[in-house]
């Protein structure tokens, strides 16, 4: 058996490694967490290689995806990518008769004004649904950041909680 972890942020935001960092940390975490060693933290600067179709490189591994981590700011409700990814995600899960594993990290505080289109607010609707891990003070810092281990492993909770509940 093996997790799949989704990662969809706007790709400004790992313009300094935060979220490869994030990656890395978190699937470490969630081995720790859910005694399994095969746990696939999905990102795309780490998931895909040069040549890949990326498009269907993403759709496999949404397909595949058992928690999705949307990045929640307001560049990301604005982002076709982000959104497409979320709205595949879901499309998956009722496919294949599971309800969805949503585990929105707060990257920065998004309300509704932001959205441009009936699309994006119903977007961001469903997703306030789901308790959001805060991090917005955090994607200002690095790993050596005293509170940032801890704060990972309060965000590796809450999907491994969604993972074993699967």
């Amino acid at each position: 058996m093996s997790y799949h972890i989704f990662l969809s942020y706007p790709r400004i935001a790992d313009e300094r490694g935060a979220v490869s960092d994030i990656r890395a940390h978190l699937s470490r975490e969630l081995q720790i967490k859910t005694g399994q060693t095969k746990v696939v933290v999905f990102q795309d600067r780490s998931g895909l290689q040069g040549g890949d179709p990326w498009s269907r490189v993403l759709e496999e591994e949404l397909h595949l995806a058992n928690v999705f981590v949307p990045f929640l700011c307001p560049l990301w409700l604005t982002s076709e990518w982000c959104t497409k990814e979320f709205t595949l995600y879901l499309e998956f899960c009722n496919h294949r008769g599971s309800d969805p594993a949503i585990v929105p990290l707060l990257w920065e505080k998004t309300e509704s004004r932001v959205a441009k289109t009936a699309r994006q607010i119903g977007i961001l609707e469903s997703i306030s649904k789901y308790q959001a891990v805060p991090w917005e003070t955090l994607r200002h810092r690095d790993s050596s950041y005293l509170g940032y281990r801890e704060a990972l492993g309060a965000f590796a909770d809450a999907i491994a909680a969604k993972l074993l509940d699967q």
